[in-house]
């Protein structure tokens, strides 16, 4: 929170300090200072090399020791620049979080908008600041003081947002198929085990549904096909599915094991579903008879937030699970 009134803020300190041994440090001449300052010092303030000065009282009012002269408070341009440059420099820090976040889409133009946009010291400063760092710095001719609730209220009204560029990739882990060729197989053979159906497989894998950079509209929906191995004895286990959806934070463009930056990955939620009534297939396996289950793990993609279901066929229909809401902050919106 840095905009116009926190200069007010700072502003505020310093009469206060500077009028507390004052006949005019009383509340009601710092509040008409700070209402001269607000309306027309602060507006109008360029350079740090000029005097400024606060209009409050009559001719007769003075103080030198307060630098107060026939009803005006004269400040430097130094203390004039001390309001404005933690505002100043909390944008610089915040366009240049967001530059290292854009990664491969480099920013280079900058736009500043909004009441505060209007004020010369602002402006230079960050035009020169921005200009030294490879950026543009722009601003509106007009209509900018109210840009933020303008917005706000378009976007209520008309949805421009389209489309949505996801920021971390979403799966769940699962076991893979066993490759003794595979260097990353052979790597983990000590782990491997042996599924009803006589698959050899391997713990610890991870399967990405939605992946980072995949770009997708309101209410489309992501889904991948998974199956469930049970022996008959144990076919009771095929009652119920619970899968949780996993977040993966990393670097990595197609992630495929949890066992390598483990600290990435991020458990999301978790999906239930009633699957009792779900068809299963029996077969027969290198260890007796057993069923297998099909189900999908779908996302999707909603307006402000993200859903996360399970889907199954029953008696050639589509049935789903009951949704858990997932609340996601790392979704970036383009118009």
């Amino acid at each position: 929170m840095q905009g116009s009134t926190r200069v007010n803020v700072r502003a505020e300190k310093f009469l206060k300090e500077r009028l507390k041994n004052s006949a005019y440090g009383n509340e009601e001449d710092i509040k008409t200072m700070l209402d001269y300052f607000d309306k027309f010092t602060k507006p109008v303030f360029k350079d740090s090399n000029e005097t400024s000065y606060i209009k409050f009282g009559s001719m007769g009012c003075n103080d030198p020791k307060a630098k107060i002269r026939r009803g005006q408070l004269q400040l430097s341009g130094a203390e004039m620049a001390s309001f404005f440059r933690p505002a100043l420099d909390s944008i610089v820090a915040t366009v240049q979080r967001q530059r290292q976040a854009a990664e491969s889409h480099p920013i280079k133009n900058v736009f500043l908008v909004g009441g505060f946009a209007a004020s010369p010291w602002l402006y230079n400063g960050l035009q020169t600041t921005l200009q030294a760092r490879g950026m543009t710095l722009c601003r509106p001719d007009t209509h900018t003081s109210k840009a933020v609730s303008e917005g706000a209220v378009s976007f209520y009204l008309d949805r421009f947002v389209s489309a949505r560029v996801i920021r971390t990739t979403y799966g769940v882990a699962c076991n893979h198929d066993y490759e003794p060729n595979d260097p990353e197989h052979a790597a983990r053979a000590l782990w491997k085990f042996v599924r009803p159906s006589g698959r050899v497989v391997l713990p610890n894998g991870f399967s990405p549904i939605l992946t980072k950079g995949t770009r997708v509209r309101e209410h489309q929906e992501i889904s991948s096909s998974f199956c469930r191995e049970a022996q008959a004895r144990q076919k009771k286990k095929l009652n119920n599915i619970s899968t949780s959806i996993t977040c993966y934070k990393g670097r990595l463009s197609d992630p495929q094991w949890m066992d390598v930056e483990s600290e990435m990955f991020t458990p999301l939620c978790t999906i239930h579903a009633d699957t009792s009534k779900v068809a299963r297939t029996p077969r027969a396996g290198s260890q007796g008879n057993y069923y297998v289950q099909a189900f999908n793990v779908v996302l999707q993609c909603g307006l402000t937030e993200m859903k996360a279901q399970i889907s199954w066929t029953e008696d050639g229909q589509e049935k789903r699970g009951p949704a858990t809401i997932v609340y996601d902050d790392e979704l970036e919106e383009y118009h």
